[in-house]
């Protein structure tokens, strides 16, 4: 199975505060800084490209300061990268206090260019997928809803991860969007705002409006909701790992998501598998090639697709 991913490759400014301080002043310090690339799409792909999945990954390259460390790092993936020359990369600001809650202050250039006609011509060779709606914004909703249509017609999954960033989103780019993503998966926060917006009363009702397959709800220490294909509401507990950052939990959960319906596996296991993936994420971080071997270990069916380095 190969899955076709696409979304920007940002900049994230990690700026530890310690809130215990005073912070009237108008200078402030920080106890710690830390630079990464990343990004929703980027780092459900890095998992997958560990696990061996074939891929093709497409996104923006900014020219900045930062585009040597970017492509000095996509080579590490064993995946096929294709990037579209941008001014200047998406970037985000997390700033972290010491009881691991954050604020996020986003930078999102709008992209002239989308790479939709060169996905269109390769669509035949994917069987998935995925994006971010941080990719949909009024200036590409047309030409994303026409590439979408057509991998729905050609029976692929089309796999769909909200963002905190839902809201920006009218009603109206959204019902050119919905009715062609078969799995679609969110906080419950943002479905809420999803659900306000397109004016239904719950994931029940836009799953029907729309004609989604599944629906996966993130609740963080409470696990997950799936809503299948047949309608059926099933709670996932998980156990609850206390983490002073979960930056990435729920891209890796995707990843899970991605990774299970691959290998055809039942329901349960799939969740079991995105919930593995996001904990190894809150007690490790982003490290993609121990997040994958970890959970390789633990999981034994994982064991016929992810191999060792």
């Amino acid at each position: 199975m190969k899955i076709c991913l696409y979304g920007t490759t940002r900049i994230d400014l990690h700026i530890f505060q310690n809130t215990d301080k005073d912070i009237t002043q108008s200078e402030q310090t920080i106890f710690d800084l830390s630079i990464k690339v990343g990004g929703s799409v980027f780092n459900t792909m890095a998992i997958l490209s560990y696990a061996k999945f074939p891929l093709t990954y497409y996104t923006f390259l900014g020219n900045d300061i930062f585009i040597e460390q970017i492509k000095s790092l996509l080579e590490n993936f064993s995946s096929d990268c294709i990037y579209t020359s941008v001014k200047s990369n998406p970037m985000s600001f997390l700033f972290i206090d010491n009881k691991g809650e954050k604020k996020i202050l986003s930078y999102d250039p709008d992209f002239e260019e989308e790479p939709y006609d060169l996905i269109s011509k390769n669509m035949d060779v994917y069987d998935v997928f995925y994006f971010s709606c941080y990719s949909i914004n009024e200036n590409n909703s047309k030409n994303l809803s026409v590439l979408l249509k057509n991998f729905k017609l050609c029976k692929k999954i089309v796999f769909m991860d909200l963002s905190p960033l839902a809201y920006r989103i009218d009603e109206e780019t959204w019902n050119g969007i919905l009715p062609y993503i078969s799995h679609l998966s969110g906080t419950q926060d943002e479905f809420n705002i999803l659900c306000n917006i397109v004016r239904v009363k719950n994931e029940f009702r836009l799953k029907e409006k729309y004609g989604i397959d599944n629906v996966y709800i993130k609740k963080d220490k409470n696990g997950s909701t799936i809503i299948d294909i047949n309608n059926t509401s099933t709670d996932y507990a998980v156990e609850f790992i206390d983490s002073s950052n979960y930056t990435g939990c729920g891209d890796a959960y995707n990843a899970g998501i991605i990774w299970g319906n691959a290998m055809s596996l039942p329901q349960g296991s799939v969740i079991e598998l995105a919930h593995s993936l996001a904990g190894e994420v809150a007690k490790n971080g982003l490290d993609f090639l121990h997040i994958v071997k970890n959970v390789k270990n633990k999981l034994h069916y994982t064991k016929k697709i992810v191999h060792d380095e």
